[in-house]
Order: structure tokens, then sequence, then C-alpha cells
């Protein structure tokens, strides 16, 4: 069975404009992987999380009627501490984001803002996420 993970990564490992290096992917992927698991496992329950495969999309709102959306582009700042405290990080940033809802899509995982630093070094910190929180009650469609 595909999971959410794995229909966002390979959306955004498809992209043609991204430009990460080979060996930041497989630390991203790595990233993505922990964080989506522990996202999935702290909203099971309570909002529904789906995939999109375009930028703008089409969800039905109670009642039945139909509306358009596009993501929206949200920025997360990992600490620089250990790998597993930045999952932690990541996890508690996008849960805040998530809850604020009881539907959420997902365009994109965790992707970098630019390629490298200020320092030359490449950037695992200045993250962001394509997603939508979709007002209560709504799905895509």
């Amino acid at each position: 069975m595909t999971t959410l993970f794995d229909q966002c990564w390979q959306m955004w490992d498809s992209n043609p404009h991204n430009d990460v290096a080979q060996e930041e992917r497989a630390w991203f992927k790595e990233l993505n992987q922990a964080v989506f698991s522990g996202l999935e496992k702290n909203l099971a329950g309570r909002v529904k999380v789906y995939p999109v495969s375009t930028p703008a999309f089409l969800y039905v709102a109670p009642g039945g009627d139909r509306h358009a959306a596009c993501v929206n582009t949200y920025r997360l700042l990992l600490p620089t501490v250990p790998f597993p405290e930045q999952v932690v990080a990541a996890i508690e940033q996008l849960d805040a984001l998530v809850s604020q809802g009881d539907t959420v899509v997902f365009y994109w995982l965790l992707a970098p803002e630019c390629v490298i630093d200020l320092d030359r070094a490449p950037n695992r910190r200045h993250l962001s996420v394509r997603m939508r929180v979709l007002p209560v009650g709504c799905s895509p469609v």
C-alpha cells in the first residue's frame, strides 16, 4: 500500500526544478519518513490527511458544494540539534499547523527553502512544506 509519504515524496522527487544534490536527497528522505510517520501517529483519529497531485485542487464542503483551492507554502525552522530532536521539532511545527482544522492535504513534503545556507553548507534548517488545511468538514475530490 502506498503511504502519504510515498505519494508526496514521488511528487517532490520528480519535480524538474528540484536541484537538491543526491546525498542531500537521502537526508531529506530520511527526515520526511521519520516526520510523516510520527505525524500520522499524532493525527490518527483527529485529522484526516490526503495527498494531492497538483498544487490546485477541488474539495467538497458540507452540503456538497465544490470549491477550488491551492496549497500554501509554510516555512519551518529546524534547530541545530541531533537528528532525532530535529524530527521532533518538525513534527511539533507541522502538528501546530495541521491542528487548525480536521482535514489537511499535502502536495510536497519538507523541502529545503534554498539549496545551501549562507555558510555554503547544505541547507538542513530552513525548510518549507506545501499543504493546505481545509475548513472543518471538507474533503478533497
